[in-house]
C-alpha cells in the first residue's frame, strides 16, 4: 500500500469520526484521529471476518450434505469421499471462499495502513484532505447532483457520499491526474461498500468527467 492510498484511507475513515467543529484534532492530535479510525477499521474487518467465518460454514456445509446424499454413500456408515461436481451451483460455493478469502486479506492491512500516518508527508496530505472536504463538501455535492438527477442526494448512502465528495474535492483542489484519484477511491469504494454503490460511484465520476464539471 502506498503512502498516499493509506492518507486517503485514514482520511476517509476521519470524516465519520470527526465533526466540522472538532476539526482543529486533525491538526493537533492526529494519533488520537486515527485512533478512532482504527477503531472504525477494527470495527469493519470483525464484520469481514464473520462473513468470511459464514461464507465458508456454508460451503462446509454444502459438501457435507452432497457427500453425505451421493449415491456412493447410501450404504456407507461414515460417508466417504467423492469428487464434487463442475455445475454452476458450486462454483458459486467456490467462489464464497474466495470471498471469504479477500474479506480475511482485507482485514490483515490495519498494521500496514497505520504504520504509514507516522509518515509526516502522509499525515500533512491526509489533513489537507480532510480540511478541504469539510471547507469544501457543500460545492461537492451541488456538483453531485447535477448528474444524479434521479437520486435525492441527501438519500444517498453516507458512505457512498463520503467517497463521492471526497474524490471531487481530491480531482478538484489537489495536483493529482483526475484517472488515478478516481481509481483510488473506487478502490475504498470496494472494501467499504456493495457492488451496487461501485457502480453507481463510477457512473457518478464518469458523468462528472465527461461533462466536464470535475
Amino acid at each position: 500500500m502506498e503512502k498516499r492510498s493509506a492518507a486517503r484511507e485514514i482520511a476517509f475513515l476521519a470524516c465519520f469520526q470527526l465533526p466540522k467543529k472538532e476539526l482543529k484534532l486533525a491538526e493537533t492530535d492526529f494519533d488520537a484521529l486515527c485512533l478512532s479510525s482504527l477503531r472504525t477499521l477494527r470495527d469493519n474487518c470483525e464484520d469481514n471476518i464473520k462473513s468470511a467465518e459464514s461464507f465458508l460454514l456454508q460451503v462446509e456445509r454444502k459438501i457435507m450434505e452432497y457427500k453425505v446424499n451421493h449415491p456412493d454413500n447410501e450404504k456407507n456408515i461414515e460417508p466417504q469421499a467423492v469428487p464434487l461436481p463442475n455445475t454452476e451451483e458450486f462454483l458459486k460455493e467456490i467462489n464464497k471462499c474466495y470471498e471469504a478469502i479477500n474479506l480475511i486479506d482485507e482485514s490483515l492491512q490495519i498494521p500496514e495502513l497505520f504504520w504509514h500516518y507516522k509518515d509526516e508527508k502522509t499525515k500533512a496530505f491526509c489533513i489537507e484532505l480532510i480540511s478541504k472536504y469539510f471547507d469544501h463538501k457543500g460545492e461537492a455535492e451541488e456538483i453531485i447532483a447535477k448528474v444524479s438527477k434521479k437520486w435525492d442526494i441527501s438519500r444517498i448512502r453516507k458512505v457512498d457520499k463520503v467517497i463521492l465528495v471526497m474524490t471531487i474535492i481530491e480531482m478538484k483542489y489537489f495536483p493529482v491526474d483526475k484517472e488515478v484519484a478516481m481509481s483510488e477511491f473506487l478502490k475504498i469504494a470496494s472494501k467499504y461498500s456493495n457492488d451496487e454503490s461501485i457502480k453507481f460511484i463510477n457512473g457518478i465520476l464518469a458523468s462528472l468527467l465527461k461533462e466536464a464539471l470535475i
